[in-house]
């Protein structure tokens, strides 16, 4: 990270080399613990041992544990966000069924990669979710949405294209969480892909007698 100035719970930014090999050995460490052992059993002491460096080392650039979880859901969210937006911008004078099924194999590839930090740690870190939400995906997927549906449906009212797209995401990431927890045996990663196209198409046919 090259800015001078560091985001929200990081004491300083890594500006040097052997500094952003530490700030990612923490992340990483934390990153892992935290999946592993849960965000509440973790403290700052516990991710210093198992990343063989004194919590001083970590004090230098987070100020508490929050400020780890935060920087890892903020790194997983810009990743999120930059891989939606360039799949979205490829789906987005595609037909309106092949830009959904992209969009939705697409996202849930994504969520499978980053599960624990994007649907798992929110939940386990109080706040966690309301001190990121301008740098995560939410709100970029809730732009680009209303902006794919306004091109399509362009006669609908804009203010309804929103709220659908915000029920459509919000909606769509529970589902997803709940795929990921149960994994039935029954619902192959296809056959998800399938119905939850069906699904937002059945929503979405309304859209243009708004």
């Amino acid at each position: 990270m090259d800015e001078q100035t560091a985001p929200a719970g990081r004491r300083k930014a890594p500006r040097q080399m052997r500094s952003r090999i530490l700030v990612e050995q923490i992340l990483a460490t934390a990153g892992a613990l935290f999946e592993r052992e849960g965000y509440g059993n973790v403290s700052t002491n516990r991710i210093a041992e198992a990343a063989h460096i004194s919590v001083g080392s970590i004090y230098q650039y987070f100020s508490n544990r929050e400020a780890i979880a935060f920087a890892l859901y903020e790194a997983a969210s810009m990743r999120l966000a930059a891989a939606i937006r360039r799949h979205g911008i490829g789906f987005f004078d595609a037909p309106l069924d092949e830009a959904i099924r992209g969009c939705v194999s697409v996202v849930i590839d994504l969520f499978e990669k980053d599960r624990y930090i994007l649907l798992k740690l929110p939940t386990e870190a109080p706040g966690l979710r309301a001190a990121t939400y301008s740098a995560t995906f939410d709100l970029l997927v809730q732009q680009l949405t209303t902006t794919y549906l306004a091109h399509h449906f362009s006669e609908a009212d804009r203010a309804v294209l929103r709220i659908k797209s915000y029920i459509m995401q919000q909606c769509f990431v529970g589902l997803i969480s709940g795929y990921f927890d149960e994994r039935p045996d029954y619902l192959p990663r296809d056959t998800l892909v399938e119905e939850v196209t069906r699904l937002i198409q059945v929503y979405l046919a309304t859209a243009g007698e708004a």
